[in-house]
């Protein structure tokens, strides 16, 4: 949603499709992460992608979810319903 405030309309359908593939690949839902370099590794730990891959993983193994996937999944949820509460407000006083 906060993307759709940013943008016009007809740009935010590939712009949501470029921050979708770009989370995917680097979350590791398209190539295991342990194929990427080391730096590039530590990041993908901390994107809600990875973190919500994680999630079914733990419930696959019969596992409960990770601490840690579950925090950067909150983190992530409070950070964007924010931006696009945010983002609400500035557009709806614009008017």
């Amino acid at each position: 949603m906060a993307i759709g405030y940013l943008a016009t309309g007809d740009a935010v359908r590939p712009i949501v499709m470029v921050v979708y593939f770009g989370l995917s690949m680097l979350g590791g839902l398209w190539m295991p992460t342990a194929a990427f370099p080391e730096w590039l590794q530590k990041i993908a730990e901390y994107v809600p992608t990875h973190a919500y891959a994680g999630l079914g993983q733990a419930i696959e193994r019969g596992d409960a979810p990770g601490a840690k996937d579950v925090t950067i999944l909150v983190v992530y949820l409070v950070l964007f319903a924010g931006a696009a509460a945010w983002l609400y407000r500035r557009d709806t006083h614009k008017n």
